[in-house]
């Protein structure tokens, strides 16, 4: 074994680990981004047809879905019997924290939805 090699592997290991961390952390953002979508879609859906079926006042029952689903109401709308909402839910608390440290504001997917009689 040549000197000049000795502690090359070791240097080799911590980049593979570093390449491994980085690839891992990109997989977990994406994973992150995709769950965030699928609840703010679910959770529109859901106030939509509450606000649809709602004896009473539409908008309330959409409110109280979509915060039972951890989503904020951005917006509603009532067209006679259709309903328009809008909601937003913050990603995971890992990624607001690392948007607070960053300075910038904690980023939230939106999705709406619209439910009523069909026809």
């Amino acid at each position: 074994m040549n000197s000049r090699d000795k502690g090359s592997a070791t240097v080799l290991s911590l980049a593979l680990i570093c390449v491994l961390l980085l690839a891992g952390s990109l997989t977990w953002a994406i994973l992150d981004a995709a769950l965030a979508h699928r609840r703010a879609g679910a959770a529109a859906d859901l106030s939509a047809i509450a606000g649809a079926l709602a004896n009473g006042d539409a908008c309330t029952a959409a409110f109280r879905v979509a915060q039972a689903n951890a989503a904020h109401l951005e917006s509603c709308d009532v067209d006679g019997r259709d309903v328009t909402v809008t909601v937003s839910v913050a990603p995971s608390p890992v990624v607001a924290w690392i948007a607070e440290r960053a300075g910038a504001p904690t980023p939230r997917v939106t999705s709406s939805a619209r439910a009523g009689p069909s026809g």
